[in-house]
């Protein structure tokens, strides 16, 4: 993961964006990695396979030189209780 911040880092002009997915267990280490190399998250939304079942997966937005708040958004749950996708997740695949 260090090296593919470190290039992102090294790649984005100022203000530019970085759209990273992660395994929810490595929130730590991206969080110090994206310090290490001044890129600065600003919105964070953990995705959860079911609603009652823990978070798997991180979306992160990080910028280039930019020193604006970290926005938590509201967890992504991918299935409904029946197994099916939630509308919210049928929404993006319909795009």
């Amino acid at each position: 993961m260090d090296d593919i911040i470190f290039a992102a880092a090294y790649l984005l002009a100022a203000k530019g964006q970085l759209f990273l997915i992660n395994r929810a267990e490595r929130l730590a280490e991206l969080m110090l990695l994206l310090a290490k190399y001044q890129l600065n998250p600003r919105r964070l939304r953990m995705v959860q396979p079911y609603a009652d079942k823990e978070a798997n997966l991180l979306l992160v937005e990080a910028r280039a030189c930019d020193k604006g708040k970290l926005v938590t958004e509201p967890p992504l749950i991918v299935y409904a209780a029946e197994g099916r996708y939630t509308k919210e997740m049928q929404d993006i695949y319909d795009r």
